[in-house]
């Protein structure tokens, strides 16, 4: 009877080993699960911040190409204006030059006609 005794103690002691490596397995599970739903949700909202930064490039680019267009009508323009003013440069130079042959041209007449008078 004292061998059975002792044996069932045995048993009860290994038992309660059992159930608490069992209770301390069961924790581990929880929080495995815990844990692979917070590694979840992180993945999630990383991908939802990968998704936003994505499409704040896509905007981004969108506003760089505008811009591009921009500087090239920008430059265009400047080119253009930079031609008329070298055309009305060159058309200044030319009345210019205009005006001084004909002021040649009127002091010839005007001393062509005082020769003229002190001639008479």
């Amino acid at each position: 009877a004292t061998k059975r005794a002792s044996k069932e103690s045995e048993l009860r002691s290994r038992l309660a080993q059992v159930e608490e490596l069992l209770a301390g397995a069961l924790h581990e599970m929880h929080e495995m699960v815990s844990n692979s739903r917070a590694a979840s949700a992180d993945a999630a909202n990383a991908k939802t911040a990968s998704e936003a930064a994505r499409a704040a490039a896509g905007e981004a680019e969108k506003e760089m190409e505008g811009l591009r267009s921009e500087v090239g009508r920008l430059a265009a323009a400047g080119e253009e204006a930079k031609a008329a003013s070298e055309a009305a440069r060159a058309a200044a130079v030319q009345a210019e030059v205009q005006a001084e042959v004909e002021q040649e041209a009127l002091r010839s007449e005007k001393d062509a006609a005082v020769g003229e008078a002190e001639a008479e």
